[in-house]
């Protein structure tokens, strides 16, 4: 009002006082006009450093306008250094929250190769966007042609964001309405990447939550206002009491309860345990459940309210009632007889959810296993998958009930079903032992495939323990005739050698499948047998060396197939068999799985350099080699690293291909785009 002259006098130093509080606070909206003031020099004296600080602090809020004119403060180089580069990287941001100049800008730097590749497919796709939002410059520009161009796009992408993911129908009318302005849809939005759609990572994920849950809290909507102080709560106190100060003045019963938590706790407020109470009061007379929790907890010991345990039992009753955990906890240190939810037909009323966080309770706190079983049976029945491999979990251990691996199969099979990694991992497991069900690798190996599909490092272990190659001799190629099997089930191993199966003790290292077996007295390997990249198999006897080093003594061609094998056994080193070591007999006419008539070599084995300069793994990293063939990342991962022109091996590992690039620990999934 200052700084318009509305109802006061115009003064730009006043109106640069009281917006400089603002910001201060942390408000993104203050911090932005603040920045404005400075690039005109209104009510200060004109400062562009100043302005590219306070459009960062606004930006990094996600302040879409303060993103798009940090890419003009850094590409001019108004107050900050040159940095084409770094001002992509803002103009995106902003880009991909529906800015639509950012969004021309973007397509037009594509083209340009200013501060981003040259990128026809990339600068349609941002074009498109912003011609889909009516840009006008777009239109003029490319309305004739953008058409015709947006052709020859070839990414597969149905998603009308061109993210390539494809999405379902409720979710694109939710981002178009979203994008429109629509503070619900922009609500509904938020909450839809929350629950994991929408198809970006985990980083893109809380992101989007974000911008979609601040627009609509600035236009707002309580709910938004509430989930934003919840997310701040414990980060920002500044910004966590606006926001819920914000939605509590809209008697959001989730915001006033939080709020009392922080005046309880004296986070950001001075502490006031009246105040807690009284904002308690409000969200318990609503039915939120913690807030009644906490609601009895005061009245127990007398914070903010005086002492009175028949209350504190009421209020944790109504909180027991829908399975609040800690509220029977508390009933039951309070009043033992009231451990249960004492309403009638209580059970039927607590969802899935709250049935299976009693059952953690009763199992981990109460220790009570009889009882955690019969909560996490009734969400389990009901498809709750956490509560299918809990219940799992105790049929293994016998908690509660008799042991049972059969009937924790079946719970673990219903939570595995519905992608529970730590259900996939124990039926694999299962399986690989043969605990009351048929022993089975094949299916063994499927279960731990989609677990480490889900990030399970341990079943990626697992994986590479029941691995078995078939090797032939390479001189005198035979696949009707087997010369050599290896096989590595968990710590043990065996190797087969002309139909007779022996067991010894593996150690399986590189990305070339190195194994070292033979384990001598002083802890060394006397032979070693390494697996390369094209197929080819290298038989090292160090037994006979005098030095630690040896020459290969055969080679093989060799392919890999499902673990097939027997359980391993103990034994120790024998001797030789026609130059292969034999280890520890543990029986004849061992029966080797049949061998493919054909041969599937890996399809992407390649050796080659990056064309040019490698700045490590961004996510959606295009690397173009040497020897013509472009490749682009296919798998999540980050990580910086420069060179120049390094050296590059593609390979195929589980059915994809991994390409490791030198200075890099790890390889990345690639899939081929020429």
């Amino acid at each position: 009002m200052y700084y318009n002259g509305h109802g006061v006098s115009k003064d730009e130093s006043e109106a640069v006082k009281w917006i400089r509080r603002a910001a201060d606070q942390g408000d993104a909206e203050a911090q932005f006009e603040l920045g404005g003031m400075y690039s005109i020099g209104a009510g200060v004296p004109q400062d562009y450093a100043e302005t590219a600080r306070w459009y960062g602090r606004a930006a990094e809020q996600g302040y879409v306008d303060a993103q798009f004119l940090l890419w003009m403060v850094h590409h001019e180089g108004r107050g900050v250094p040159r940095d084409p580069v770094e001002a992509a990287r803002w103009l995106r941001m902003a880009a991909e929250q529906g800015h639509a100049d950012a969004q021309f800008k973007l397509g037009m730097l594509h083209i340009e190769a200013d501060g981003v590749p040259e990128d026809a497919t990339e600068a349609v796709r941002w074009l498109r966007r912003a011609a889909q939002q009516g840009h006008t410059q777009t239109l003029e520009m490319f309305g004739d042609t953008l058409d015709e161009l947006a052709s020859l796009d070839t990414m597969p992408d149905d998603s009308g964001d061109g993210s390539g993911v494809r999405r379902d129908a409720r979710f694109n009318q939710l981002l178009a309405a979203a994008e429109s302005g629509d503070s619900e849809a922009q609500y509904e939005l938020a909450v839809a990447y929350a629950e994991g759609r929408g198809g970006v990572d985990d980083d893109e994920r809380t992101k989007q939550v974000l911008l979609w849950a601040t627009r609509a809290a600035n236009q707002g909507h309580p709910g938004a206002m509430a989930e934003l102080g919840s997310f701040y709560m414990g980060t920002d106190d500044v910004m966590a009491l606006r926001w819920l100060r914000s939605a509590a003045a809209h008697a959001h019963g989730g915001a006033q309860g939080n709020l009392g938590y922080m005046y309880q706790h004296g986070h950001g407020v001075p502490r006031d345990e009246a105040e807690a109470a009284r904002l308690y009061r409000l969200a318990a007379e609503q039915g939120f459940a913690q807030a009644q929790h906490n609601l009895g907890v005061m009245y127990l010991n007398g914070q903010g309210v005086p002492k009175d345990t028949a209350e504190a039992v009421r209020w944790f009753r109504l909180a027991a009632d829908q399975g609040h955990p800690d509220a029977v906890a508390a009933l039951g240190r309070t009043e033992p007889a009231h451990t249960l939810p004492s309403s009638p037909g209580a059970e039927e009323r607590i969802d899935a959810e709250e049935q299976y966080r009693l059952g953690q309770r009763y199992n981990y706190e109460v220790e009570d296993y009889a009882e955690a079983a019969r909560w996490y049976r009734l969400a389990a029945e009901q498809g709750h998958a956490g509560a299918q491999y809990s219940l799992g979990l105790i049929y293994a251990m016998g908690r509660g009930v008799e042991q049972d691996y059969a009937e924790a199969a079946q719970w673990y099979r219903l939570a595995a079903e519905q992608g529970h990694t730590g259900a996939q991992f124990l039926l694999g497991s299962l399986y690989e032992t043969g605990s009351d069900v048929e022993r089975d690798f094949s299916d063994a190996m499927r279960w731990y495939r989609l677990a480490a599909e889900n990030g399970d490092n341990e079943a990626k272990e697992r994986l590479e323990s029941l691995e078995t190659w078939r090797c032939f001799d390479e001189s005198d190629f035979n696949r009707t005739n087997v010369l050599l099997t290896l096989s590595r089930l968990e710590h043990g191993g065996e190797v087969s050698v002309a139909g007779t199966t022996y067991s010894t003790q593996f150690e399986v290292r590189g990305l070339d499948r190195r194994w070292d077996f033979g384990l001598d007295d002083d802890g060394t390997f006397d032979y070693m047998f390494r697996i390369e990249l094209d197929g080819t198999g290298l038989y090292y006897d160090f037994s006979r060396s005098t030095d630690g080093t040896a020459k290969p003594s055969q080679r093989l061609r060799c392919e890999q197939s499902p673990a097939e094998a027997t359980a391993p056994a103990v034994g120790n080193v024998l001797g030789d068999v026609d130059g292969v070591p034999v280890v520890g007999r543990t029986g004849t006419d061992a029966s080797l799985p049949s061998v493919p008539t054909t041969s599937n070599p890996p399809t992407c084995d390649v050796e080659s350099r990056v064309d040019g300069e490698f700045e490590g793994w961004e996510g959606d990293t295009v690397v173009k080699l040497t020897n013509g063939q472009i490749w682009e990342q296919a798998e999540y991962h980050y990580e910086y690293s420069y060179s120049y022109r390094p050296r590059v091996t593609i390979f195929q590992s589980r059915g994809q291909c991994k390409m490791l690039v030198d200075g890099v620990d790890e390889p990345v999934g690639v899939s081929r785009l020429r």
